[in-house]
């Protein structure tokens, strides 16, 4: 985790990084997360990379819009930032804002998680 701010000297590798911007180092919440080599919980998978596409890896409950999910029922007692009711009619509703949300301890919702990338092709 890195603070980026005006007394930070941003290295090269780092450089396109929007968040390592000039206009960004007055935020006093800009930070940077940078990825372990591997992951905390496994050697054998890279700590950063894409995954490659497939189908298991679709959220979106099948015929309906792109913030309506299908998840597992692990998520209903999930306590996640931005989200108060979000389960309506058998679908998981996301938010509107944001690109990612902090779901605070849940065992069931790591497990998935876990499983999730387990199964899947990571390009790195």
């Amino acid at each position: 985790i890195i603070k980026v701010d005006q007394k930070f000297d941003v290295p090269e590798w780092m450089s396109y990084h929007p968040h390592a911007n000039n206009a960004r180092k007055s935020n006093e919440t800009n930070t940077i997360y940078v990825a372990r080599d591997h992951l905390s919980w496994s050697e054998s998978l890279p700590g950063a990379g894409r995954f490659i596409f497939s189908d298991r890896l679709v959220l979106t409950k099948r015929g309906y819009s792109k913030s309506k999910w299908a998840l597992p029922d692990c998520f209903k007692e999930a306590k996640i930032s931005y989200h108060k009711k979000p389960w309506k009619d058998g679908y998981f509703k996301s938010a509107g804002r944001g690109q990612e949300f902090v779901i605070m301890d849940n065992n069931g919702v790591e497990e998935w998680a876990r499983n999730k990338i387990k199964e899947s092709q990571i390009d790195r």
